[in-house]
């Protein structure tokens, strides 16, 4: 018979903000057979992503918030929440490894995120999917 109970000894055990903030490796996988993606040399496409208990992912939520409250009497476009949603999603890349473009290796920074979360949704969908999980970032951060 199994315990129902989960034994904690520090409650720093579940300091998921900071787990989250130090982010985890989403391996990218192939939006039709779900096989990880990887370069010539076997290497895995990824991207080191914020949780959604980041800061990173809170401050980018609050700023689309504060951005609906201020045009609370317009309706939003599906464009506008499209468009929120990369703002969020791009917020939350922190790095990444192995991505390559037209040829090229592409190099980390703000503006390539956002391209890429803005042109492949299919990317945006295991993003958003990876963030959300809190689980990911126990499993990721959290001591053995």
């Amino acid at each position: 018979m199994t315990s129902s109970k989960l034994h904690l000894n520090d409650l720093a055990s579940l300091d998921i903000v900071s787990f989250a903030n130090q982010g985890a490796w989403l391996t990218l996988t192939h939006p039709q057979t779900g096989l990880p993606l990887v370069d010539t040399d076997g290497n895995e496409w990824q991207m080191l992503l914020a949780g959604k208990d980041s800061g990173l992912y809170r401050r980018a939520s609050s700023e689309a918030m504060q951005r609906r409250f201020a045009d609370i009497n317009e309706r939003m476009s599906p464009e506008a929440y499209q468009e929120e949603q990369i703002n969020v999603l791009s917020a939350c890349v922190i790095d990444w490894k192995n991505f390559v473009k037209d040829g090229k290796l592409l190099e980390f920074n703000a503006d390539n995120a956002k391209q890429i979360v803005a042109q492949f949704p299919w990317i945006r969908e295991q993003m958003e999917t990876f963030i959300l999980s809190r689980e990911r970032y126990f499993l990721a951060n959290a001591p053995a």
